[in-house]
C-alpha cells in the first residue's frame, strides 16, 4: 500500500506541474518541468512494475495453496475408505473397507508409504510355501500371513 500511496503522490506533484506550466511561457522552465514530469513518469512506470511482480507472486502462491488444499481434500476422501489394522504384532497396514458400492476388492495399503503423505500403495501378495507374502513395491516393506 506504501507503493501505492507514493505512486498517488508522484501522480499528484505531476498535475501540480502540468498546472504551474499554464502560468508561465518561459522555454526553460518548461523544458525543466517536462523533465521532471518524465522522471516521475519513469518512477512511476518502476513502482507500477514492482507491483505487478508481487502480484504475480501472490497469484502464484494462492495457486500453490489452493493446489495443496485440493491434495490435503482427496487425500480425506481417500483416507475413509481405509482402516488401519495391526496384522502381526507391530505391523500396521490400511485395509480397504469394502462396501457394497465398491468396485474394488478386498485389499491392503502400505502404512509406511501413507505415514509419508503419500498415496496408497497397494501391497502386492505373493502366494509362498510358507503363506501370503504380501511386499510395497515402493519402499519394499514385507509381511507374512
Amino acid at each position: 500500500m506504501n507503493e501505492f500511496a507514493a505512486l498517488m503522490g508522484s501522480l499528484k506533484a505531476s498535475i501540480e506541474i502540468i498546472k504551474g506550466l499554464k502560468s508561465t511561457y518561459d522555454a526553460h522552465t518548461v523544458s525543466q518541468a517536462l523533465s521532471e514530469i518524465l522522471e516521475r513518469l519513469i518512477a512511476l512506470q518502476g513502482a507500477m512494475l514492482s507491483l505487478q511482480e508481487k502480484h504475480s507472486l501472490l497469484i502464484k502462491e494462492k495457486d500453490d495453496l489452493t493446489k495443496k488444499l485440493m491434495e490435503l481434500e482427496e487425500g480425506k476422501q481417500v483416507d475413509q475408505l481405509y482402516d488401519l489394522i495391526e496384522i502381526i504384532p507391530g505391523t500396521f497396514v490400511y485395509r480397504f473397507k469394502v462396501s457394497n458400492n465398491s468396485t474394488q476388492p478386498l485389499h491392503y495399503a502400505c502404512a509406511n508409504c501413507r505415514d509419508d503423505r503419500t498415496r496408497y500403495y497397494k501391497l502386492q501378495g505373493v502366494n509362498t510355501e510358507i503363506g501370503m507374502v504380501y511386499t510395497c513395491h515402493k519402499c519394499n516393506f514385507q509381511f507374512n500371513l
